[in-house]
């Protein structure tokens, strides 16, 4: 898939989520299991943007946060 930059963040969402759900079923596939409880990501953007986006993974959105922990 190739990424291409983007102004409209309900594109942004969409694709993050995409992502995080092919990356779930890898990981199925796998034997292994994403926490959903536990996944966070990072975006390197102004904060009034930032503030704004909404990631769901799985039933659960992710809560924004101004720290990312690793």
């Amino acid at each position: 898939m190739i990424w291409k930059p983007c102004d409209k963040w309900d594109d942004i969402s969409s694709s993050i989520e995409a992502c995080i759900a092919d990356i779930s079923t890898w990981m199925n596939s796998h034997m292994l299991k994403l926490n959903k409880d536990k996944t966070e990501f990072i975006v390197f953007s102004s904060m009034q943007h930032v503030e704004n986006l909404r990631i769901k993974v799985g039933s659960k959105y992710i809560k924004f946060s101004m720290n990312v922990t690793f």
